[in-house]
């Protein structure tokens, strides 16, 4: 794996590009996403990985390299329709709240029963969305979570 450091000194290159990006984050009460602050993020233009569903992007908040904002920002490879191109990051970003509440949960409990200092925790996701004039509707969605 890259080391944030080196992730950032390959940034002066031609293989990352810029955004203007508004975060946005799935309320599970409402099953809904909402708009939050814009953010610069730096992506890189060709993805690290590519599984059955979905591209990974080394992806920055900026300022880095010292803010060390560095997600794993995942696309879907499926051929949706526009309206329905949050589904698929709605169904990721609900699976991931619901295993951090019961993460939560457990630690409670082992509070509770044991003396174990050990903790499960769940990483949070966030959906970018990306201005570009190469989708239909001129937004890309790309579901982020910090990178491991």
């Amino acid at each position: 794996l890259m080391e944030p450091s080196t992730c950032y000194m390959l940034t002066g290159g031609s293989g990352w590009v810029v955004h203007q990006a508004t975060v946005m984050e799935y309320q599970a009460e409402t099953d809904k996403f909402v708009s939050g602050e814009f953010v610069d993020v730096q992506m890189r233009k060709r993805p690290f990985a590519k599984g059955g569903m979905r591209l990974a992007y080394h992806i920055w908040e900026l300022p880095a390299p010292h803010s060390r904002l560095h997600f794993v920002g995942k696309e879907s490879l499926l051929n949706e329709k526009y309206q329905d191109r949050l589904k698929f990051h709605r169904s990721f970003c609900k699976t991931q709240q619901r295993a951090s509440h019961l993460a939560e949960r457990f630690n409670a409990r082992m509070d509770k029963y044991s003396s174990c200092t050990e903790r499960i925790r769940f990483i949070d996701c966030k959906i970018y969305r990306i201005p570009t004039s190469d989708e239909k509707g001129g937004f890309r969605y790309v579901s982020a979570e910090e990178f491991l």
